[in-house]
């Protein structure tokens, strides 16, 4: 993300964050008011704002191909460089946050709203929505039956799945992007104690360089691409390896099982 937009995203996301755990009813009101969300609960509306800096696992290797640049579009408006403005593109400061604040509002109400019927540190979306934000979005989708509310938990999903050590499975392929906001909970993560997960037959591994959410998904990448495209001929003959293997051993069992069947008769 650029440094000035990355700056600003912070300021406002920290005001935000403090005038609604610790300001007045009143101020709460005139900030949700700015973004025509006056109705909303305080977590609500902070979940809301998350609809900007979201824009960013949509970034394509092919983006500026395609015109599908949201995630700039998004800066543009929080540096004051919508469409058709006269401004100038401020430096990596950003245009601070009284400026940045009402660009925010005027991107939500523009692109969002149509579309949608720690206390200081560099921060993109508000803390308001934690995980127990999210327990109480899945009771109000699923109702009582949920895997929270069935006793699941992290660890025992950890236990599972073998948490950041080698997955308990055979032939899994694991691709991520290098700049995937969600490369963080995968055992590519840089976070993971030791390192990331390195590659192994059975499982292996592959971090697309430069690449975002899904950026191996698309043919239109690939082609522009080169490093791309040669990841993804890894994965197809990977996957054409196990496809045979399996076949193989398929038609192995059915060889042995009309074995049994034809001395049995």
């Amino acid at each position: 993300m650029p440094k000035n937009c990355s700056a600003d995203i912070n300021a406002v996301i920290n005001y935000v964050d403090n005038t609604l755990l610790h300001g007045a009813r009143k101020e709460k009101q005139t900030l949700k008011d700015k973004f025509m969300l006056g109705n909303l609960e305080d977590a609500d509306f902070a979940g809301a704002l998350e609809n900007g800096p979201w824009t960013w696992q949509a970034n394509q290797f092919n983006s500026f191909q395609t015109g599908g640049k949201s995630n700039y579009a998004f800066c543009d408006y929080i540096e004051g460089v919508w469409p058709n403005s006269t401004n100038e593109i401020p430096g990596a400061e950003g245009v601070g946050l009284v400026k940045a604040l009402e660009n925010y509002a005027k991107h939500f109400k523009e692109i969002d709203l149509p579309y949608c019927a720690p206390p200081v540190q560099i921060i993109s979306v508000t803390r308001l929505v934690s995980a127990e934000y999210g327990r109480k979005q899945c009771g109000l989708f699923f109702k009582d039956h949920f895997g929270l509310s069935e006793g699941k938990t992290a660890a025992s999903v950890d236990k599972y799945t073998g948490s950041w050590e080698t997955p308990k499975v055979k032939r899994m392929m694991l691709v991520n992007g290098q700049y995937d906001p969600w490369r963080f909970a995968t055992v590519a993560s840089d976070f993971r104690p030791g390192s990331p997960l390195q590659s192994a037959a059975e499982v292996p591994t592959f971090v697309v360089p430069g690449g975002f959410h899904g950026s191996d998904h698309s043919g239109a990448n690939w082609a522009v691409n080169p490093e791309l495209q040669a990841i993804v001929n890894q994965e197809v003959a990977i996957v054409k390896k196990w496809v045979a293997e399996f076949n193989k051993g398929c038609r192995r069992r059915v060889k042995r099982t009309i074995g049994r069947i034809s001395l049995s008769i």
